[in-house]
């Protein structure tokens, strides 16, 4: 009734997928960092307090909101729908992972799965499906 599409992140692509991250946060943490080095610049030696950490922080929030939650639909893709907005080699397997992969060896370190359970479960660069509907997709599920 609304026109709402759900759409589901493939796992550890949030900061390409996720508005949010890709228009807000990316954005408010360049003008947080340029907020501080300024401020170091121009107080050497002195110690950030709360107060002076607020006015950082208030300095860089709107710049980093004024149009930016709209502009991360359309980065990402997601509005208007344009499933070529993001490049699909930011979507493949890592080449570490590739090769791992194919000689069937990682390092196991602890509390992380053996090297089996990984290669074993983790899909060929190829088979990786875009995680944005395409027109197909969308005139389907739509």
């Amino acid at each position: 009734a609304n026109n709402f599409h759900m759409l589901c992140l493939p796992s550890h692509t949030t900061h390409i997928l996720q508005p949010l991250d890709v228009g807000v946060f990316k954005s408010f943490k360049t003008n947080f960092s340029e907020s501080c080095s300024s401020y170091i610049l121009k107080h050497p030696g002195q110690v950030v307090t709360a107060d002076v950490l607020s006015a950082l922080v208030t300095e860089a929030w709107p710049i980093s909101f004024n149009i930016n939650i709209m502009s991360g639909f359309w980065k990402c893709g997601l509005f208007p729908l344009n499933p070529s907005a993001v490049d699909d080699r930011r979507m493949a397997l890592s080449k570490a992972l590739v090769a791992s992969k194919e000689s069937k060896t990682i390092e196991t370190l602890p509390n992380v799965p053996s090297s089996d359970s990984i290669t074993d479960s983790a899909p060929d660069a190829s088979s990786i499906d875009s995680p944005v509907f395409t027109i197909e997709q969308e005139e389907l599920y739509g």
